[in-house]
């Protein structure tokens, strides 16, 4: 475990110097300078040719290096920032599997008695290499801390891992995350040094180019967006307007595919890409790293500016320098760049400091306010999407029960791999939403464990099975966990399961104001947890996108101080409550809500709004205790089941779909109500 106690200036001032470099999304990396006195900084900050300014846009070092084989990656970097200084390289999540799929090989590849290179990350707890080479401390940074008392362990540990430790990051460098480690550590003379260069992307091998590199580009067809590229440009317009601002900078890819229409595939489990938007008042920019854009040039208008709306291309890295020209634009007064969001850090520091100071205004971006609000198709291809997921969760579940009490044997990443091919058979199927959370028994108390070769244990009749998967469909993406049991549960089991359904369906069922937030709920679901002294540590729900991320803005439930975030109409987000006994068995259930308006006897002075279910499968009717729910919950519970046998129950016959309706019909069964 790190010392967490913040160095003093005299401490690090005795220190050896050092040079920090963070590697981040974007393009965006930085440096920090220890010197051992005042006059070493300057002849370092000159050798550099780093200016005088407090925060210097600069590159430093010779010309990069032709790209390697991960076994030079070490000798490379340190080949590169040779500037006889110590340094500490930090890997973000994006960057870990450039270097041949595995950060392991990268580590093993640096020798016990080299001290030169660190690796830095935000999680909790203890790495080591596959060959025990390298052994690597690293501790989580807790989107709910407060950044201040992190930094100072920061200061500590950057030190400290001179003495030999090893660590790794995995986090996106915005702005103000930049500009707050900036004035943190310049308390203790350090100076942070902003770099463009991604030594990672340099000595990569070519075989071992990321998939954002390879995708291809696509039109989502107007039948599934609901509105047009051109429509939505328009929105855009009015609220850069409302807000006096001339230039609006997307950095967030789903935005940008929101915006234009445009998805991927070839990628990741989200169909975003690497991409930049501008938007003004007269044209669109779509910045790009692939060169073939025959798909959607059409679709963008691209050779048809002359005649109507269109989207003018260019180059992904060209874009620094267009921000930094608009020094010189009379016409442009503010640039929007988006701040510090939900599931994100916001622009860049890379971004923010290519434009001018004087022209910043940062923001909540538009477009992150308007996708967030699905439209009427969007919200139809929402439920469709999800009542087709659950033909296939249904129907992969009732042959998995059936198969395991006959006496087959089934693993974690077995059963996940088979639910993929059920999903794989409904119509608009793209892909996965995220790797499956397929956990038995004790896996099941390690809340966001994915099964590996290596972890999956057998699925049997003597524990709980959790499993949180879900779908990309081109008219919605789903994400539904259910807990079962195939055996006899018990006693506690039952009692947990059934607090974390009441506070399931508590939240579902509650009607309230228009005004009320995100942070005003989660006590819904922890309170019959609370009752007993039992609690779960992990948020309650996440907004969910329209065949883009599985996490998206602005949604996030949770009992942490943080921005509240008013429900709107056409928000869709997770209930999600939970239970987890460590070392024992985990139970979570998740259904995917939609914020719709209510009908009640009397009106408040504004909307009554409520939300609805969109995720239709049965809970576990075994582990539900009765009578300890309370009369509305039943109902409750009784009214969505048969809701799940009325539209479920039909698709299922439609498509014949016998043995999955069987069970939809025995898992929907009514529950006397005391």
């Amino acid at each position: 475990m790190f010392d967490t106690r913040v160095l003093g200036k005299s401490e690090i001032m005795t220190s050896q110097v050092i040079k920090f470099t963070v590697v981040c999304e974007n393009q965006t990396q930085s440096s920090l300078l220890l010197p051992s006195q005042s006059a070493l900084l300057s002849r370092q900050r000159l050798r550099l040719g780093v200016t005088s300014a407090p925060i210097p846009h600069t590159h430093v070092g010779p010309p990069p290096p032709p790209r390697y084989a991960t076994a030079n990656c070490h000798s490379l970097i340190r080949e590169y920032m040779n500037f006889t200084i110590k340094m500490a390289y930090i890997i973000f999540k994006q960057r870990k599997p450039r270097i041949s799929g595995k950060i392991e090989t990268l580590l093993s590849s640096v020798p016990n008695q080299d001290k030169d290179i660190t690796w830095f990350t935000w999680e909790k707890g203890e790495y080591t290499s596959k060959n025990d080479e390298i052994k690597c401390n690293y501790w989580t940074k807790n989107q709910e801390e407060d950044l201040q008392p992190i930094m100072g362990a920061f200061a500590g540990v950057m030190v400290k891992t001179l003495a030999g430790n090893c660590t790794r990051v995995r986090s996106l460098l915005g702005s103000g995350r930049w500009m707050g480690f900036a004035r943190f550590f310049a308390q203790s003379g350090i100076v942070l040094v902003a770099e463009e260069q991604n030594l990672i992307d340099l000595i990569r091998p070519e075989d071992s180019r990321p998939a954002s590199e390879n995708i291809t580009i696509y039109p989502l067809e107007l039948m599934f967006a609901g509105k047009t590229w051109q429509e939505k440009v328009s929105e855009i317009r009015s609220e850069l307007k409302k807000l006096k601002a001339d230039v609006l900078v997307i950095t967030t890819l789903e935005e940008a595919a929101w915006l234009l229409n445009l998805r991927s595939k070839g990628g990741s489990f989200t169909p975003v890409f690497d991409s930049f938007v501008i938007v003004t008042d007269e044209q669109v920019e779509l910045y790009l790293k692939i060169n073939n854009t025959s798909d959607i040039e059409n679709h963008l208008n691209v050779h048809g500016c002359h005649q109507n709306p269109c989207v003018i291309l260019k180059d992904y890295g060209t874009i620094y320098d267009r921000l930094r020209n608009l020094k010189d634009d009379q016409t442009v007064k503010k640039v929007l760049l988006s701040k510090k969001r939900t599931y994100g850090p916001g622009a860049s520091y890379a971004i923010y400091n290519a434009v001018p100071a004087s022209k910043r205004l940062v923001e909540v971006s538009p477009a992150l306010t308007l996708k967030g609000q699905k439209n009427p198709i969007e919200i139809m291809g929402m439920k469709n999407s999800h009542i087709r997921d659950a033909v296939a969760l249904c129907d992969f579940l009732a042959f998995l029960e059936k198969d395991i009490k006959s006496g087959a044997e089934w693993d974690e990443l077995s059963a996940a791999n088979l639910l993929r091919d059920y999903r794989a058979q409904q119509e608009h199927f793209v892909s996965l939403s995220f790797g499956p959370i397929s956990s038995f028994g004790k896996n099941g108390a390690l809340n966001h464990y994915n099964p590996t070769i290596e972890t999956t244990q057998k699925i049997t009749n003597e524990s709980t099975y959790l499993l949180d998967s879900g779908g990309q469909y081109k008219d919605g993406t789903t994400d539904v966990t259910r807990t079962m049991h195939y055996g006899t549960p018990t006693a506690y089991q039952i009692e947990t399961y059934t607090r974390v359904l009441m506070g399931a369906i508590d939240l579902a069922r509650v009607v309230f104001p228009e005004g009320v937030g995100d942070d005003d709920v989660d006590i819904l679901t922890r309170q019959h947890l609370y009752a007993v002294g039992l609690d779960y540590h992990h948020g309650t729900g996440h907004g969910i996108g329209m065949f883009l991320n599985v996490h998206e803005d602005p949604i996030l439930i949770g009992n942490s101080a943080r921005d509240n975030h008013e429900f709107k109409v056409g928000h869709f987000f997770s209930d999600e409550p939970g239970y987890y006994k460590d070392g024992d068995f985990g139970i979570r259930l998740e259904t995917i809500l939609h914020v719709v308006e209510k009908k009640v006897p009397y009106f408040f002075k504004k909307k009554t709004l409520g939300f609805e279910s969109v995720t239709l499968v049965p809970f576990e009717a075994k582990l539900i205790n009765s009578t300890l729910l309370e009369p509305k919950q039943c109902r409750y519970l009784n009214d969505y089941h048969q809701q799940v046998l009325t539209i479920v129950g039909a698709e299922m016959q439609k498509q014949g779909r016998v043995q999955g309706y069987q069970w939809v019909l025995e898992k929907t069964k009514h529950i006397d109500c005391n």
